[in-house]
Order: C-alpha cells, then structure tokens, then sequence
C-alpha cells in the first residue's frame, strides 16, 4: 500500500503517558506515506502543551518523552473533522479514562462515562464517516459504554479481554492480529500495528470512495441495550443551575448517560443569580435556590462535565433516547430560532422518542414545525397537547433585570411572553397549565414533557426517567 491514497486525509491518534514510541512512530510515518495529516492529541487541561513519558521501549535509563500541543477538549476539536479516531495502545486508554469526582458526589460508573476522552472516542464511534481503531489495551476507553461494544466483532490483548467481553463484544481471534468490524478496526498488540495501519486505511479509502461500509451499531436501535443516553441542550447565553442539576440528578440515579451541547456549539453560560442562595425572585419576592442546591450548582459548573460540548447540528438522533432542554432566560436568545436544533427536535419527535424541555426553554417547541409533507399549515408539534412553562403571571417584565447572562451587558426580562405563544401553538385542541396555585408543574403528554420552573426541575427529571424506562421496556 504504497500509493498515498489517504491524501487530504486526517488522522487522530490519542496518547498519554506509557504510550508505546514504536507504535507512535509508525503512525507518522506510514499514514504520512500515505498522504494522511497526523494529529497526535490528548487532554492538556488548560496547559498550552503537555510532556508525556514513556518507559515502554526504555534502553537502559533512557526514558522517552513526547510534547503534546492539541487538546482533544478544545472548541472547535471534534471527531467529525477527521477520517479515523485511533485510541493508542497500552495503558494510555487507562490513564485518559480519568474524572473528577465533584465535591459532595461518591464516585460513580456515570462519571467515568462522561470522561471527556470518553465522550470524544463514543463520538467517533457514533459517527458512521469516521473509522475508529483500537490497539491491544485501547478498547479499555470505551468499557464505560458498554453499549457501543455490544455485538461488534473485534480482537484485543489478552489483559483486557474479560472487561471487552463484558460489554458484550464478540472477541474475534484473528491469524493476522487484526479484526475488521465496518467501521471499527481493532488490533491485538503493537506487533500487529503494520496490517492495523493498512487495515484503517483501507476502510478510510471505501468510506472516501462512497462504498457501504457495513456497521453493526447502524442495525441497532437506541434503547436495546441497557444503557439509556440522553442529550441535553444548554444555553450559551444562560442556562439556570438547578434545571440542569436537577434531571442529572435523577439520571445519575438511573443509570442513564448524556452528553451535552449548545445550539451553536458555544461554551454554555450559566445564570449568575441561579447559584446566588441570596437571589430574590422579583416577581416572586422570594428567594428560589436553597443553600444546598447552590453549592450543587457551583459544583457541576466547576466539574469537567462541560469540557466536551457539542453542536446541535453534530449530534444524531440514532445516537440517543432522549433529548431535554435546560430552561434559563437564555434559551431565548438561542434555542427558539435555531434551525438545526428544530431539526434535531422533530427528528425526536417522528421517532417517538422523549422530548423534555422546561421553563423558557419550551419555546423551542413552538418554532420545531411539523414537516410540510405532512400538512401543509406546518403546526407545532405540541398542537393538541397539553403543556406548561413560565406562566405569565411570573414573567419579568421591563422594570426587573439581573446582570451576567452576556459577558458584556445585562439581559432584561424574557424575550416572549411565554405563555400566550404556547396557547396558540397548542391550539384550541390542546391546553397551557401554569398551575401557579401549585409548588411543581410537570405535564407528559405522549413522548413530550414541559416543565413549568426551576421548582419542577427534579419531578421533570423523575418523570423523563419514567418515560424512557417505559420506552425501554416497550423496545425490549
């Protein structure tokens, strides 16, 4: 394979400390040979580069050491801008499985799936243009989401066969080392890294050429497994703490995994006074976030969760069972005319699978249209249905403001008035409930949940959790 028939191709190769330098080396240099841009990559946190060592090749005292400049965690880094996702071998895969627990939190299997490396490596996996290799210990990455490894036929080192199979991967011994599974290649020792490289190149090049690379993981539908995985969409311009902590909390508790993204891709902001105990509700007059919550708060927006953020219009519906739309006054601003994430919500929508947005965040429900095929008037897909969120008889109006939902200035007051915009999107057919006379407004109607307010955020994430659960059973 000597013809540079990967040209205009790129390459991610993850590392960290006790990579293999032979196994590096011939990376650069064989898929360079074959026209293919190497980008060597691992998680800097927040250091321009990072020195990783390696003992594995050492003659004598002579200990390797590798700079490493690119941050597979930074904006604009995404699987989706490169042909082939590699997951080096060794105990790299181990050592980029790390989370920080936050403080208050016991340690969890939900942690170590939202990993951040683990979430860019689940990514690739999910994304049928890009070919994912793992060499002898790299499966270890993906152990935390078992459900990507379910059913695909691959080859690993003897160490980690028992965590592989667990998963429920079909371990495919090989006389070459090498095991080709679509668009996932996996190699059982660096001896067999040669026939690895041209294995990746090859399923590269069909994948460039248009072929049908076939994919077992395409075959499977979200919620065969036992794994449930949600996305959950926050704002850039300022999501409210405790609707975000609140149905986490509730999918920690369940098992249920998510990733997160922004309508535009943007580093999601959270509302100042959402973590402020302190903070009098205007409208209200009284205070909303207890002491307890806005220390969870405080926690969550400290923690790595949010380091690997998507883009709406990246993120596939085959990859999950749900969506949930984190209210704050942001979503305003970039949730409610955001064309792609209408596209992401109807494409929820015609699946039947669980849609939960809450308080101004709803809105977004308003605007996601029916297709034109289907009738020509294009309704919401909440006409006839029953929903709440902000009322208007809790709705700031000009005179109340608080400042930090933009760097630069304050946000006055909601953007719509809630309420009136849900009354006719549902039609006469369909009914808004504000319950104000009520602590908590949570209304499922079908596949699709609408939270009233911050004070509905954990029953909202209860009952996603009684729904997808519901949905699970259903599909078994």
């Amino acid at each position: 394979m000597n013809d540079p028939i990967l040209s205009g191709k790129r390459v991610a190769i993850l590392i960290e400390s006790e990579y293999v330098p032979r196994e590096i080396r011939k990376y650069e240099e064989r898929f360079a040979k074959l026209g293919a841009e190497v980008h060597i990559m691992s998680r800097l946190f927040g250091n321009s580069k990072t020195t990783f060592v390696s003992d594995v090749d050492r003659v004598g005292d002579i200990t390797e050491k590798r700079d490493v400049f690119m941050d597979f965690t930074s904006p604009g880094v995404s699987p989706a801008h490169y042909d082939a996702v590699l997951m080096a071998a060794n105990y790299t895969s181990v050592r980029l499985r790390w989370f920080d627990t936050p403080d208050g939190f016991a340690p969890s299997p939900q942690f170590a799936a939202n990993a951040p490396a683990v979430c860019f490596f689940s990514e690739a996996m999910l994304n049928p243009k890009v070919v994912v290799g793992a060499l002898c210990h790299g499966l270890w990455i993906l152990t935390p989401r078992p459900e990507l490894l379910a059913n695909r036929r691959v080859i690993c080192h003897e160490v980690v066969l028992s965590d592989v199979m667990n998963c429920g991967a079909i371990y495919t011994p090989s006389p070459t080392g090498v095991v080709i599974d679509g668009d996932l290649v996996t190699g059982r020792s660096v001896g067999d890294v040669d026939l690895y490289i041209d294995a990746i190149a090859m399923q590269i090049d069909k994948i460039a050429q248009g072929k049908t690379v076939k994919s077992p993981k395409k075959r499977r539908r979200s919620g065969q497994g036992s794994t449930r995985r949600v996305l959950i969409v926050l704002s850039s311009f300022g999501y409210w703490g405790e609707e975000a902590v609140g149905p986490i909390e509730a999918f920690d508790k369940a098992g249920i995994t998510y990733d997160f993204a922004t309508p535009y891709g943007d580093p999601p902001r959270l509302v100042p006074a959402s973590e402020d105990p302190d903070y009098l509700d205007p409208v209200l007059q009284r205070k909303i976030t207890s002491p307890e919550m806005a220390e969870l708060v405080k926690k969550f927006k400290a923690s790595d969760r949010l380091h690997n953020v998507k883009k709406t219009a990246d993120c596939q519906v085959d990859q999950y069972d749900g969506i949930l739309l984190v209210g704050g006054s942001g979503p305003v601003l970039d949730m409610n005319n955001c064309r792609p994430l209408h596209e992401l919500l109807l494409q929820f929508h015609e699946a039947g699978k669980a849609i939960a947005a809450e308080c101004y965040a709803v809105g977004a429900l308003i605007y996601t249209r029916e297709r034109a095929a289907v009738d020509p008037r294009r309704p919401a897909i909440i006409r006839g249905r029953r929903v709440t969120g902000h009322p208007l008889a809790h709705d700031y109006t000009t005179e109340y403001g608080y400042a930090g939902v933009t760097s630069e200035s304050s946000f006055i007051g909601p953007a719509i008035p809630l309420q009136f915009a849900l009354q006719d999107a549902v039609g006469e057919d369909g009914a808004f409930i504000g319950a104000i006379d009520q602590e908590t407004s949570v209304i499922r109607d079908g596949h699709i949940i609408t939270s009233r307010s911050v004070a509905s955020s954990r029953a909202c994430g209860d009952e996603m959790v009684a729904l997808l659960t519901e949905q699970a059973e259903e599909a078994k």
